[in-house]
C-alpha cells in the first residue's frame, strides 16, 4: 500500500466512508463491507501516524459519512487518536493579496488576455497553465497567485466546454484557496462550480477523478453541508454500480482482504467496480437524481486575477 502524505504545509486529511461499504482516501478506493469501515480507516491512519511522529505535529482527519455528516479526529504526534472539534468558522480576514490579483506588471497574463479577446478559450487555458507554472517556480506552490492561476484555468476550461478538466481545476482551486486562508466566498464559489461542472461532464467516478475530489473538498471546506455531500456520495456510488462514468485518468483500488494484489496494494482500474464478494449497493432518491443547487460553472469570472478588463463574452 502506497499512501503519499500531504505537503508539509497541510495538516488536514479527509476520508470518505462510502454508501454500501468501503472507503475512499488519498485517491484510492478500499473495498469492504460496511461493518469493516473502522478497519479500513485504520489502514489510512497508520501512515498518517508516522507522518505526525516524523514532523512532531498533530494531523486533523475529517471523515465524511454516507448520511453527509462529518466526523473529526486528531492524530497526535505520539500516534494516539482523539475526537476533535469542528474547525472554527471565524477565521481571520483574508490577506489583501487576494484582492490584488496576479501582478499586472509581470506580463504573465498577456497571452491569456490576447486569447480571451478573440474567444480562443483553449489557448487561453494553455497560456494560463504556463503562467501558473511560472508562478510556482517563482513563489512556490503554496501561494495565492498559484491558486488564482488554477482558478483561471478552470474558468477557461469551462468556457471551452472541457467540463471534466473544469471540475478538477475548480476543486483544486477551492481547496488551495481554503487552505491558504483565502476569502470564504471565493473558495465556496469554486467548490460549487466544481460540483456543477462534474454533474454536466462525463461524471468521472474513478478513484482519482473529479467526482471524488469534489466530495473531499466538500468535507474540507463546507463540512456542515450535509445534504450536498450525501447526495454527491450517493450519485458517485450509483454511477459506479451502473457502470457509468469510468475513469478518465489513473486510479486505484485496494481490497480489504488483499484481493487486488499482494498485501492489498492498489491496482489500476479499467472500470471502477467492487471486489467480488463485497458488492456496493446504493439507493439514490429520485431514480438517481442528485439534488444540488444549480450554479453556473462560469460564475467565477475571476475578476481579481487580472483578466476582467479584457473584453470577453457575456456570462451565460
Amino acid at each position: 500500500m502506497h499512501l503519499v502524505p500531504s505537503p508539509a504545509t497541510d495538516i488536514h486529511e479527509t476520508l470518505i466512508i462510502l454508501p454500501g461499504g468501503g472507503i475512499h482516501a488519498q485517491g484510492l478506493l478500499y473495498d469492504g463491507p460496511p461493518d469493516h469501515s473502522e478497519a479500513l480507516i485504520e489502514r489510512v491512519r497508520g501512515p498518517l501516524r508516522a507522518v505526525a511522529a516524523r514532523h512532531n505535529r498533530p494531523i486533523r482527519l475529517s471523515i465524511g459519512h454516507p448520511d453527509g455528516h462529518v466526523e473529526y479526529q486528531q492524530i497526535a504526534a505520539d500516534g494516539t487518536v482523539h475526537p476533535a472539534q469542528a474547525p472554527p468558522t471565524d477565521t481571520p480576514a483574508a490577506d489583501p493579496v487576494w484582492k490584488q490579483g496576479i501582478p499586472e506588471h509581470t506580463g504573465l497574463l498577456a497571452a491569456t488576455r490576447a486569447a480571451q479577446r478573440v474567444g480562443q478559450w483553449r489557448a487561453a487555458q494553455e497560456a494560463t497553465r504556463r503562467a501558473t507554472q511560472h508562478l510556482i517556480t517563482q513563489y512556490g506552490r503554496d501561494h495565492p497567485y498559484v491558486a488564482m492561476g488554477t482558478e483561471l484555468q478552470a474558468y477557461f476550461a469551462a468556457m471551452s466546454q472541457d467540463l471534466a478538466a473544469a471540475a478538477s481545476l475548480y476543486a483544486e482551486a477551492a481547496v488551495a484557496i481554503h487552505r491558504l486562508g483565502g476569502p470564504h466566498a471565493q473558495s465556496h464559489r469554486n467548490l460549487a462550480s466544481a460540483v456543477t461542472a462534474w454533474l454536466h461532464s462525463d461524471r468521472d467516478t474513478s478513484p482519482g477523478g473529479a467526482g471524488f475530489a469534489a466530495a473531499h473538498a466538500l468535507i474540507r471546506i463546507t463540512p456542515s453541508n450535509h445534504a450536498t455531500l450525501k447526495a454527491l456520495l450517493r450519485r458517485l456510488c450509483w454511477l459506479q454500480d451502473a457502470g457509468i462514468g469510468g475513469p478518465a485518468g489513473p486510479g486505484g483500488v485496494a481490497a480489504a482482504g488483499g484481493a487486488s494484489g499482494a498485501g492489498g496494494s492498489p491496482r489500476p482500474l479499467g472500470a471502477v467496480t467492487a471486489t467480488p464478494g463485497s458488492p456496493r449497493t446504493c439507493e439514490v432518491e429520485g431514480s438517481g437524481r442528485i439534488l444540488l443547487r444549480r450554479t453556473s460553472i462560469v460564475d467565477a469570472r475571476v475578476r481579481r486575477v487580472g483578466v476582467a478588463a479584457a473584453p470577453g463574452p457575456s456570462r451565460p
